[in-house]
């Protein structure tokens, strides 16, 4: 999965089933990693990323905020174990999917959803601060 502002992010499978995401700056070793089940990065946001587990929920994480506490979370009705996540191409909705076919669109508000002018930017320093150990 590429990104912009000179960051790359690699999805791979971790041994549990879950996905790990690292953000890598340029060349090196990554910046961070996190794990998610099934991530998905908005098509208009740098820094936001949409995750679903298996007991229902759906968080969306704003990198840029907070790269340790989901920034926003809900609880698909039923809680079923929920495995598939995607973005509309505005990026004002996102939607989860179960294995029987059934799905859920969720509305992003458009504060969360659409990114400031500086985004990469912040973006770009959350991943040097991450990956050079910076403001810890």
């Amino acid at each position: 999965m590429g990104g912009g502002g000179g960051a790359i992010f690699d999805v791979g499978r971790g041994w549990n089933g879950t996905y790990v995401v690292s953000a890598f700056l340029r060349r090196g070793n990554p910046a961070f990693s996190f794990f998610f089940f099934f991530p998905s990065r908005s098509p208009q946001h740098p820094a936001l990323f949409a995750s679903v587990d298996g007991t229902g929920r759906l968080d969306l994480w704003n990198l840029n905020a907070d790269t340790e506490v989901a920034t926003a979370s809900a609880v698909v009705e039923g809680s079923p174990a929920v495995n598939r996540v995607s973005w509309t191409q505005s990026g004002l909705h996102v939607t989860a999917g179960d294995d029987s076919g059934k799905i859920w669109v969720y509305d992003v508000g458009e504060q969360l959803a659409m990114p400031q002018a500086d985004e990469w930017s912040k973006f770009a320093y959350t991943l040097q601060v991450r990956q050079t150990g910076w403001g810890r």
